[in-house]
Parts: C-alpha cells; sequence; structure tokens
C-alpha cells in the first residue's frame, strides 16, 4: 500500500495516493503498539500528502504525531527525526508561519551537517528552505548568505535540480535589494540551467520570465 501511494502521489494523485496510506494503517490496526517505526513512517507521508493537498492544519497533526514517535524511538540528532522537522518547516512556510518554519529548518539544518558533513546536496536543499523563509520575513541578507552558501555546495553538483531555486530566488532577492546586476546575472544562469534541464516550454522558464520581467520593471 505505502509503495502504490508513492506511485499515486508521483503522479500527482493525492486524493488516491491517502486512500492507499489509509489502507497501510489499516492492514494492521496494531502499529501504534508493535510496530511505532512503520507507523511513524506512514504518519509522516500522510503528513506530506495532505501538505501537498493544502490540508496544512490537517497536515501538521500527521507530522507532530510522527515527530513525537521518532523523537522517543529515535532521538532528536536522527535522519528520521530531520525527515519530520523539515516536513513541519514547510507546512508553516506554506501558511506564512516562517519564525516557526526557520526553528525547525535550523534543526534540520544542524542534524543534517553532523548526518552528512557540509557539503552535501541535502544541506544545500535545507539551505534553500531557510533562505524561502528569510525571503518571506524580508531578511533578504540572511536569505541570500544561505543561498550563497548552497551555491558553493553544489559547485560539484553543476546539473543539481536544487540550482534551479538557488538561482532564481537568488534573482530575486538582489532584485528586493535593487542589486540589480547580481538580479540579472542570476537570471541568466536560471535561464541557462532550466534550459539545460527542461528545455524552453515548462513551469521553471515561466517563472524565469517573470523574475527579467521584474527585474526590468524594478529598474526603470
Amino acid at each position: 500500500f505505502i509503495s502504490l501511494a508513492r506511485l499515486e502521489e508521483s503522479s500527482q494523485n493525492f486524493v488516491q495516493a491517502g486512500l492507499y496510506l489509509q489502507k497501510a494503517v489499516e492492514a494492521n490496526q496494531d502499529f501504534n503498539h508493535n510496530d511505532q517505526a512503520t507507523y511513524s513512517f506512514i504518519l509522516n507521508n500522510q503528513g506530506v500528502l495532505l501538505r501537498n493537498m493544502k490540508k496544512y492544519n490537517q497536515a501538521l497533526l500527521k507530522l507532530q504525531e510522527a515527530l513525537a514517535i521518532r523523537e522517543h524511538l529515535f532521538g532528536t540528532q536522527s535522519r528520521q527525526y530531520a525527515q519530520t522537522c523539515n516536513g513541519i518547516g514547510n507546512v508553516y512556510h506554506f501558511i506564512g508561519k516562517d519564525n516557526l518554519a526557520l526553528d525547525y529548518f535550523m534543526k534540520v539544518l544542524a542534524i543534517e551537517r553532523t548526518e552528512y558533513g557540509s557539503n552535501h546536496p541535502e544541506v544545500a536543499s535545507t539551505l534553500v528552505n531557510l533562505a524561502n523563509s528569510y525571503s518571506a520575513l524580508d531578511q533578504y541578507n540572511l536569505g541570500i548568505g544561505a543561498l550563497k552558501e548552497a551555491e558553493d555546495i553544489l559547485t560539484s553538483y553543476p546539473d543539481s535540480p536544487i540550482l534551479v531555486s538557488v538561482y532564481l530566488n537568488s534573482a530575486i532577492s538582489h532584485t528586493e535589494l535593487l542589486g540589480f546586476e547580481k538580479a540579472k546575472f542570476y537570471a541568466g544562469k536560471h535561464q541557462e540551467l532550466v534550459q539545460k534541464l527542461y528545455g524552453d516550454v515548462s513551469l521553471d522558464m515561466a517563472n524565469n520570465w517573470n523574475i527579467q520581467g521584474m527585474i526590468l520593471h524594478e529598474e526603470s
């Protein structure tokens, strides 16, 4: 059931994915008592699924329950704990509670640096999440710092999709700070990478057109 749920979610069939996850729970009503690790895994996936369906309050309930179980089973320095903290941070970001999101992303970052080292793509991905929340709080300089660190990490991964977000968010943040030359530089890097990875017709390319238009408007 879990594998089927993942397949449906990858196709954005969120309702069907949710049904499969519920069946996974119902297949063994004793998960709570006999296999809390599996139960926490299902709760975490249900939370992510509900977030993708924009059912944020329900998502938080699932993720917070998963976090409590994972803290008890694995501790607060585990990958499992970090995974659920990341999910909670994303929900808080989507509902505009970025001060809370930052707390969770900071926890994830600390765990990942210990687990993977400071130059791992997972660390870069979390730095992008931090930058998103900083930007939402109008703390663009802090966001740019996080994005630059992510960019430096990904020099060994020049075709990483994470760089698409790094370049786009860097262009936006520099535009907000009226640093138009740097904004244009990152918009150009974003366009180049998007064309390489996804071609000329994609949502990412539409985002590029938007940021280039934004730069021109703000500069004029």
